[in-house]
Formats: structure tokens, C-alpha cells, sequence
């Protein structure tokens, strides 16, 4: 508001003064006379016209003088009702801006504004597992959150916190309405899940997922899939050798699998995973419903990846957890359909991160480092067969 203020002082002046505006000599604090001015250049002069001057025998009046500002190079002549003007006009200036302040608007850009500060709303099915709570808190920082599941998810208001089972699709319509983004971790995770189960959450309620996506106008699906899709790579040199703590058996460099690698699942689950990025494909070229699948590596719910082999190989940390998830969600929507390996940066690692790299801007921040820790253990937690709720 100062420099409307200081905009509003100078046409102010401007203005009032029109062609009385001169400045003053610096060296002598002088004012040179003030130029003629267009009606006097218009009216005749007295020799033309003949007639004796109208001051004639008379002394002439004293010059008014200007006030000059002092120490200034260049000053305005400007009279006490210039002053007054732009006096004037700084005030209801400053009006403009603090009553703005107090509402809390720009008169000009509040629509605007309104539509910049607006969050996205994120849904999180499965918030409440290990993959979840890695990144519970970034997420609620950026986005409006909210979860599904089946138990409630700490953290969150009621308003937020939505229950229900992605078996069920009437019981996830609440939730998925007014969602901007989708980020679907619920399923089965079980390495060893049986045939039927696998059925019911990860393929029957996937398609409830999408279906409720569709009618509730989702405009993205950030699926968590997983490493098992290419799985059975893990039985081939160099991959098996790293796996068991063989480091002295591979040869470094060693190629990285990466997403053009065949699908080789490791198990239902991984079939599961497979057909979820299938399914993610069909949906973006028949309905336009965006799908970014992130094959997750090995989450860890105290992040020490220590204890083995394939923890150090597919180690992701809590930060890239939250960092691949954030720039899945914000990706641009050119972004209509992609596949990426999610790990960190790990000194042993089998997955190249090159795509994620160059379509999401993922960069990782973590390296889960060369050496096996012998007293380091997995936590029961990390187990894949383990259920905080076993039905």
C-alpha cells in the first residue's frame, strides 16, 4: 500500500501542479521562472495591441514564493493543496488495504486466490497399515485427507475417518464422494494370501475401487502395487545372491530390472498386483480414470532395513514412501497412465528408479546402505503374513 500511497502522492501533484512543476537548483536553491504557458502564448502582447501597460507607474507585486523541499534533488513545487490531495489519497489507500486485511480478500484476485489455496482431496484406502502410516503425516500437510478402512484410522476426525470394507462396494460410496485422488493400499498383503482371498480384496474389491471411483468422479487412482509382479526374478543370479547376503558373489555393476521387464509374479499376491495394473490400463483407455501404479518395495514400520539382504535390496524409506506417493498424486494429468519401480536409492539395489526419475521427478533421499547388521532383526510387524485384525 506504500507505493500506491507514493503512486497516488505523485498523480496528485502532477495533476494539481500541470505545468508548474520545475525544479530547483541544487548549488543555489534557485527556481527558474516558470515557462509560458499556452493561454499566454495565445493573447496578444501589449506592444500589438497598443494599450499602456495596466501596471504602469506602479511598482510590481511581490513573486509568491514555493515552498522547496530540502535535500532534495529534484522537488515538486507543489502548493499546500497538492499536499492535501495526496495526503488524501494515501489515506483511502491504506483504507482500501487494511479493510481488505480484515476480510481477508483481494477485491481484485479473491477468486483466484480462493481457487490456488484450495486443497486436494486425497482418499487413502488402508491408511492404517504400514505403508500408510510411513506417510500419514506429509500427506495430511498437503492435502485434505481422508481414509477408508475397516477399523478406523488413527489421527483423523470423524469427518475423515470413513469405515468400511473393499469387499463391500455400497460401503465405499460415502468416502470416494467429492475425492479429488484415490491412493488404494488395502488388499490381502500377504506374500502367502490364499487363492480366495486374493480374489476377494485384491481382484473383486480393486473393481469395486474403480467402479466406485467412476460414479463418484475420481479423476486419478494411485494404486499401490508391488514388487511381486516381477517377482520370480528373485530366483536368478545376481538377484537370488544379494537376497542371501551372497555380496561377495556379485560382480558390480549388474543389470537393473526395470518396467519392461516381463511380469514374473512370485505368488497370488504378485497375480493380484499384476492384475490391478491391468486393470488400472483398461480403465484410462475405455473411461479416461488416471492410473499411477507404484510397484512398492519393502516398506519397514521402524524403517532399519538392516537385518537381511532383500530388506537392503528393496528397502523404501518413510520419506520416499511419502515422496513417490505425493508426486504420483500431483503428477500432471498428461501423466494418464504410467508404471514405476518405488525404492529407495539402495546401495544393493535390483530396480532401476529411472522412469520414476523422469516422469513422476522422484528423487530419492535414502540409501539403505552396503552391510547386513547381525543383531538387527525384522520386526513381527513387517511380516507380510501379519494382521493387526486376523478375520
Amino acid at each position: 500500500f506504500w507505493r500506491r500511497g507514493a503512486k497516488c502522492w505523485d498523480w496528485s501533484c502532477g495533476w494539481q501542479a500541470g505545468r508548474r512543476l520545475r525544479f530547483h537548483n541544487p548549488q543555489t536553491g534557485e527556481l527558474p521562472e516558470l515557462a509560458e504557458t499556452d493561454e499566454q502564448r495565445r493573447r496578444p502582447s501589449l506592444a500589438q495591441s497598443g494599450k499602456p501597460p495596466p501596471t504602469a507607474g506602479r511598482p510590481p507585486p511581490a513573486k509568491p514564493q514555493k515552498r522547496v523541499w530540502p535535500n532534495s534533488r529534484h522537488c515538486c513545487a507543489a502548493s499546500p493543496t497538492d499536499a492535501t490531495w495526496g495526503w488524501v489519497l494515501i489515506y483511502l489507500s491504506l483504507q482500501v488495504d487494511w479493510w481488505q486485511a480484515i476480510l481477508g480478500m483481494d477485491l481484485k484476485y479473491s477468486v483466484v486466490q480462493e481457487a490456488a489455496v484450495a486443497k486436494t482431496r486425497v482418499l487413502v484406502t488402508g491408511l492404517s497399515g504400514v505403508v500408510g502410516q510411513a506417510m500419514q503425516r506429509q500427506l495430511a500437510e498437503r492435502y485434505e485427507l481422508s481414509a477408508l478402512s475397516r477399523y478406523g484410522t488413527p489421527g483423523l476426525d470423524a469427518a475423515h475417518d470413513f469405515r468400511g470394507n473393499i469387499a463391500d462396494f455400497d460401503s465405499l460410496l460415502p468416502a470416494f464422494a467429492d475425492q479429488d485422488v484415490v491412493v488404494h493400499l488395502a488388499a490381502d498383503r500377504s506374500m502367502k494370501a490364499p487363492f480366495d482371498s486374493t480374489v476377494s480384496y485384491n481382484i473383486r474389491g480393486l473393481y469395486h475401487v474403480y467402479q466406485a471411483a467412476l460414479r463418484c468422479g475420481v479423476r486419478r487412482i494411485v494404486f499401490g502395487s508391488s514388487q511381486h509382479t516381477v517377482g520370480g526374478f528373485y530366483r536368478d543370479p545376481p538377484y537370488c545372491h544379494i537376497f542371501a547376503g551372497e555380496f561377495e558373489r556379485v560382480r558390480r555393476p549388474y543389470p537393473l530390472l526395470d518396467e519392461t521387464a516381463p511380469i514374473r509374479p512370485s505368488g497370488y499376491y504378485g497375480m493380484s498386483k499384476a492384475y490391478g495394473e491391468a486393470m488400472g490400463r483398461y480403465y484410462y483407455d475405455t473411461r479416461g480414470l488416471s492410473t499411477i501404479a507404484v510397484r512398492i518395495g519393502f516398506t519397514l514400520s521402524n524403517d532399519k532395513p538392516a537385518f537381511g539382504g532383500s530388506a537392503l535390496a528393496l528397502w523404501l524409506s518413510h520419506r520416499d514412501t511419502a515422496q513417490i506417493h505425493l508426486r504420483a498424486i500431483d503428477a500432471p494429468a498428461a501423466v494418464g497412465y504410467t508404471v514405476v519401480f518405488a525404492t529407495s536409492d539402495n546401495y544393493w539395489k535390483i530396480f532401476s528408479l529411472d522412469k520414476a526419475r523422469a516422469v513422476l521427478g522422484y528423487e530419492p533421499q535414502d540409501d539403505a546402505g552396503p552391510v547386513i547388521d547381525p543383531n538387527a532383526e525384522q520386526l513381527e510387524r513387517d511380516y507380510t503374513e501379519f494382521k493387526v485384525h486376523p478375520e
